[in-house]
């Protein structure tokens, strides 16, 4: 299964085996401006799965998980140890939470590499916004 989703920046990142369930092939994005992304572990298909099955029991549709997975592959490539520190920011975990000012703040660097909190804490501000998500 590929399912490729639209990105807010335009780019387009495909979810290979993003599920078991099958899904339609219907695509809605041009040619992308980069190459897409896959899952192509175990591991990444783990991650994948947890923020698919998170998402779904906090209330998302499953475009909305599908969707919070493409982000996480986008931001972390699903490495739960991902961080990125410039000095503007200090962003950790699947989603890069950013602890100075963003949805990090006020959490340790092993609190956001935890995919439970990181997905978590990914629920609460996506809930926040509520249909702006």
């Amino acid at each position: 299964m590929d399912l490729s989703l639209q990105c807010n920046n335009s780019c387009a990142i495909s979810c290979t085996n993003v599920l078991a369930a099958p899904t339609p092939a219907t695509s809605t994005t041009s040619t992308p401006a980069t190459t897409p992304q896959q899952i192509t572990s175990e591991e990444q298909q783990k991650y994948a799965n947890l923020i698919y099955s998170k998402f779904i029991e906090a209330g998302f549709s499953d475009a909305q998980a599908r969707g919070a997975i493409a982000n996480a592959i986008a931001e972390s490539g699903l490495n739960p140890n991902a961080y990125n520190s410039n000095g503007k920011e200090e962003s950790v975990g699947l989603f890069q939470l950013n602890r100075k000012g963003g949805v990090g703040t006020g959490y340790t660097v092993e609190q956001l590499k935890d995919p439970n909190k990181n997905i978590d804490l990914m629920i609460a501000e996506a809930k926040s916004k509520g249909n702006k998500f």
